[in-house]
């Protein structure tokens, strides 16, 4: 900030007068993508503060405070400077919620709520219910609210112990490159005999699924490092039963943590990337179904957003299916649906090409062309759920071929060649779903699907 406004005494000496450098204040202000407000902070120390009357005292006690914690600064030249102290403040009411980052404390002065107010500066954020939804855990994390009145002094609570949870202590280091993962172990600390070392696999729609990266036997080797690459690694569900070979179908992703079993207790280690462009993407949460991934290309409608209530995100109910039947499980309107969101995602991914980072979130996001791909695969020969439609290989054929066409589309609108790189690994993938989905139902390969899916993205999808 002291780029954007500096100051110096007014003519008397009884008050600090501000000055703007406009020139710079807009350029940071067009940098930033949040609104602004530039207001001054007061920089009192080093100077006197001014004389105001008993009943507008306020934010002069914290001036006094700091004048005399913070040593005035030696400087070429005359401007003091103080340190950033800023606060949150956040407003539920009927309207909605407004979240305030600044310095402003929360007093008349502060706030400037009438008579002498304080210079500050600070950020306001009108919050959309899910934006709001989004800081509770931040304010139960702070425990319950209380109430702070003038006479009374708040209650304070002796915080009870926890015990602390058991940890892996016997393991060094777990790392990943590529598809191998490395475990390496203490020296000199002793392995459990029961020790099950587990990585959750990624897309999977329903039921988790792990590949097993180390079982301790006690005919086990002591090596102190030991390499697994998770093609070859068995997989297996929660309760270590053996998964059947057709039950994946995602990519060969590591994840960030792996999952240690050890006499009865259970615990986290994380996994180091060494290639940080190589972290996997995550999803807080459940995974999105199909039917919201499409909502989200089509209305921009987050998945989640209705946090259940089956309202759209704002408060309002979500919209009744059209007429007295429910289209949803209706395969023909869900293509439809589908094919209407097409035009989002191809939009999704131009805004995104703007940089490495958000391009590859866009496209392997939990929001993202890839994800639906997945989404549309694991649905071929799945029962019909009350939002969601029974669907024939035929639909899912021609769902993964659309994608993969959008694709293909988006990749020939962007220059920048290290950008086209990004698309490079999801489109290997929708070709790969698509000869799974052809390898699995033969028939797609003749007749009008195959002559469709030639002249739309190539015979050799």
């Amino acid at each position: 900030m002291e780029l954007v406004c500096r100051g110096g005494p007014s003519p008397t000496g009884a008050t600090w007068l501000p000055e703007f450098d406009a020139d710079i204040a807009a350029a940071l202000k067009h940098n930033l993508t949040g609104r602004l407000y530039l207001r001054p902070a007061l920089p009192d120390t080093g100077r006197d503060s001014a004389n105001v009357e008993d009943d507008e005292a306020g934010d002069e006690l914290e001036e006094h405070e700091l004048g005399r914690n913070v040593a005035p600064q030696k400087s070429k030249s005359d401007e003091v400077q103080r340190p950033l102290h800023a606060k949150m403040l956040l407003l539920d009411g009927p309207g909605g919620s407004v979240l305030y980052v600044g310095s402003s404390n929360c007093t008349r002065r502060g706030l400037g709520l009438g008579g002498p107010t304080n210079w500050e500066t600070g950020f306001v954020y009108r919050l959309t219910p899910k934006h709001r939804r989004q800081l509770d855990p931040l304010l139960s994390f702070f425990g319950p609210a209380t109430e702070v009145l003038p006479d009374k002094l708040p209650k304070t609570v002796k915080p009870a112990r926890e015990e602390d949870a058991p940890v892996p202590s016997f393991l060094s280091e777990v790392t990943a490159e590529g598809t191998k993962v490395t475990v390496r172990f203490r020296e000199g600390e002793k392995r459990p005999d029961d020790l099950v070392i587990l990585m959750e696999i990624p897309s999977r729609l329903s039921e988790i699924g792990y590949w097993l990266v180390h079982r301790q036997y006690s005919t086990s080797e002591a090596n102190e490092e030991i390499v697994r690459d998770l093609a070859n690694c068995p997989r297996y569900d929660k309760d270590l039963v053996v998964l059947a070979p057709d039950d994946f179908t995602g990519p060969l992703l590591p994840h960030v943590v792996v999952e240690v079993r050890w006499e009865g207790h259970n615990a986290t280690f994380p996994v180091r990337f060494d290639d940080k462009a190589t972290l996997p993407l995550l999803l807080v949460g459940r995974k999105p179904t199909e039917g919201e991934l499409i909502e989200y290309f089509l209305f921009g409608r987050e998945p989640g957003d209705d946090d259940g209530d089956g309202g759209d995100g704002n408060g309002l109910p979500r919209p009744k299916p059209d007429g007295p039947i429910d289209t949803r499980r209706i395969l023909a309107y869900f293509i439809r649906r589908f094919v209407q969101a097409i035009p989002g995602i191809e939009a999704e991914l131009q805004q995104a090409s703007y940089s490495r980072t958000a391009l590859d979130a866009a496209l392997r996001g939990p929001t993202s062309p890839l994800e639906l791909a997945e989404r549309a695969f694991d649905s071929v020969g799945r029962p019909a759920t009350p939002y969601e439609p029974k669907k024939t290989s035929t639909a899912v054929g021609f769902q993964l071929t659309e994608i993969l066409a959008a694709l293909l589309r988006s990749r020939a609108k962007v220059e920048d060649e290290s950008l086209k790189e990004c698309y490079e690994p999801v489109i290997s993938r929708c070709r790969e779903l698509i000869q799974k989905l052809l390898s699995i139902h033969p028939q797609l390969a003749e007749g009008a699907f195959h002559v469709y899916q030639d002249r739309f993205v190539g015979g050799g999808a």
